[in-house]
């Protein structure tokens, strides 16, 4: 036990008599191959001006002290010296009160006339290692592990002191919550160890943003927080919120791969006009984060009154949501496409609605971006796929005509490990061709596509089913990357072509792609046609397909079953439509 210890052990001795410091000092000096440095003090006053210009591996203290009454300086020098281990020297008629002063933060105790020289290296060697034991129990009670920052416990500690000290000195302070965007894909993509690299990372990037004096935290997860003191103004926060940004968005190492996260921050500071408690103050930063986890990218908020509110509506329908699939509260409806070739109807795609049991109808704009948020996205995109086998087997059942359904994917379906099982599944349980369904994926899928993404697209055109690239987008795409992939069609987006009548080179652009397109075997659809006019473009730059109110507005599956039965010969112009609320995707 003695060989972990300095060869050098300082000691404060904090004794009233001058004979019990010298025999003290006789006995330590029959060493143990140690040296033992004895700083000796008469007062607890002297043992306070000790501490403040040196450091001690141990403290020896007798509690008979001229300035301090028993176990009063037991605890000023246990709150000046909080690491340091501390034996009681004690008489006889005094062991009772040494008791005392072990259950009040002392190591051990020596009662003075059983002392002798290995008795005090023994106290001396067992206090050292016995504080050094629980200070790392400590530690782990209240710090991180993984990252070595404070934890909730902690935290909450340092926050309701903070509080304290604003309270009574008048200085602002400021909690920052913050919560990483895109954690949860490093470690779907990558594991739980890289998991837990990058957030080793963020804590050590966190730490270095803030001052000694400040206290950074992990919350749990990928949730953290920053307690910043001294603050005068709201500039104050900013600078402290710009840097976190600055520094955790930047690249991060993992498995030779660099990868990056972004972070949303919520902000709520406190001022002496304007003291909170603990819990109120936490509750702010954490509506605020919640507002900037809104907003695209890295971003800070800070609290405002109307945010708790807000907040409270969107948990309250994310609650909601994820309860619709279970109550049949989704539904789809069709809008159908127009050939520009022949003038006729040539498909329809597939469009998701909520219809809310308050709110009424509600489009993919106002719930899609909570579901991907609550992780539900592909959950509905699954139900979505199912309801349109379901309704081709209905069709197919009352002898319709043929029409080709298309659907819209996330690249987090797509890439899913039973994604493919699932389609051929739902082909199987339904006994439906595989022609009458098209998927529309996200560019990202085709941009630089890895083995994974050529092998889900090759087994699908195995399985006769054909795939468009959604929002094409000339910027990031390459026509010619395009050549081996798995695709039948691209679709420009409304931002494509909604400009081509009157800018002469977004006309170019479009004519360009469309021409590119052809060379390679591809079709090309255009959405959100609205006009005569940009219909009738399209159709001069041989477009070979279009989607929007100018043809038609999306209908429900019944009114869509009686078109069908008409042999689509019922009128498809925007009024013609019964329910007026089922727009545009």
């Amino acid at each position: 036990m003695t060989d972990s210890l300095p060869s050098l052990v300082r000691i404060l001795l904090v004794e009233n008599s001058p004979d019990d410091a010298a025999l003290f000092r006789a006995w330590l000096e029959e060493s143990d191959n140690k040296t033992y440095e004895i700083h000796h003090v008469g007062t607890v006053a002297g043992a306070q001006i000790a501490l403040g210009k040196g450091t001690f591996q141990a403290i020896m203290l007798d509690l008979s002290l001229p300035d301090a009454d028993e176990l009063h300086g037991l605890q000023i020098i246990h709150n000046m010296a909080p690491t340091v281990p501390i034996i009681i020297l004690t008489g006889n008629d005094n062991e009772y009160l040494a008791l005392e002063a072990v259950e009040s933060g002392a190591q051990d105790y020596l009662v003075k006339d059983k002392m002798d020289s290995e008795s005090i290296r023994r106290a001396i060697h067992y206090a050292i290692h016995r504080k050094t034991f629980e200070s790392s129990i400590l530690h782990q009670a209240n710090f991180d592990r993984l990252t070595g920052l404070a934890n909730r416990m902690q935290f909450d500690s340092r926050l309701n002191i903070a509080l304290g000290r604003t309270a009574r000195s008048g200085a602002g302070i400021a909690l920052l919550f913050l919560d990483l965007n895109g954690f949860k894909q490093i470690n779907d993509t990558f594991g739980h160890p890289a998991g837990d690299q990058v957030l080793r990372e963020i804590g050590r990037r966190i730490s270095s943003c803030v001052r000694p004096y400040d206290t950074a935290a992990r919350l749990g997860g990928d949730e953290f927080a920053v307690l910043v003191e001294g603050i005068s103004e709201e500039r104050d926060c900013m600078t402290v919120a710009l840097k976190l940004i600055q520094e955790i968005s930047a690249p991060i190492t993992v498995d030779t791969q660099e990868v990056t996260v972004g972070v949303s921050i919520g902000i709520e500071a406190c001022t002496d006009a304007d003291i909170l408690t603990a819990e109120e103050i936490i509750n702010h930063a954490d509506n605020a984060m919640y507002s900037s986890k809104l907003k695209d990218g890295s971003s800070y908020c800070f609290y405002t009154h109307d945010m708790e509110e807000t907040n409270k509506r969107r948990i309250r329908m994310e609650t909601e949501l994820r309860k619709a699939i279970a109550h049949e509260e989704l539904t789809l409806c069709y809008q159908p496409r127009q050939s520009l070739v022949t003038g006729k109807s040539c498909g329809v795609q597939a469009l998701i609605r909520w219809n809310h049991p308050e709110r009424g109808l509600m489009l993919p704009g106002e719930f899609i971006g909570i579901a991907q948020d609550i992780h539900m996205l592909e959950q509905i995109e699954a139900w979505v796929l199912r309801k349109v086998c379901q309704d081709i087997q209905r069709w197919h059942d009352m002898d319709l005509p043929f029409i080709q359904v298309s659907v819209h994917l996330s690249s987090k379906l797509f890439e899913s490990p039973t994604f493919i099982k699932m389609m051929q599944s739902l082909i199987e349980e339904n006994a439906i061709d595989t022609d009458q369904i098209s998927l529309e994926l996200p560019e990202k899928v085709f941009l630089l596509p890895d083995a994974a993404h050529a092998c889900i697209l090759a087994e699908l055109y195995r399985l006769g089913i054909s795939v468009t690239m959604n929002q094409f987008n000339i910027q990031t795409s390459s026509l010619q990357s395009l050549k081996a992939m798995a695709l039948s069609e691209i679709k420009l987006g409304q931002d494509s072509v909604e400009y081509i009548g009157s800018n002469s080179k977004d006309r170019l652009v479009v004519k360009a792609i469309i021409g590119c397109a052809h060379s390679l075997g591809l079709r090309v659809i255009a959405c959100g046609v609205e006009s005569e006019s940009l219909r009738d473009i399209l159709k001069e730059e041989r477009c070979d397909t279009i989607q929007g109110f100018i043809f038609s507005r999306p209908m429900p599956a019944a009114y869509l079953e009686h078109w069908l039965q008409n042999a689509g010969d019922l009128p498809l112009s925007p009024h013609a439509v019964p329910d007026q609320s089922l727009q545009y995707n």
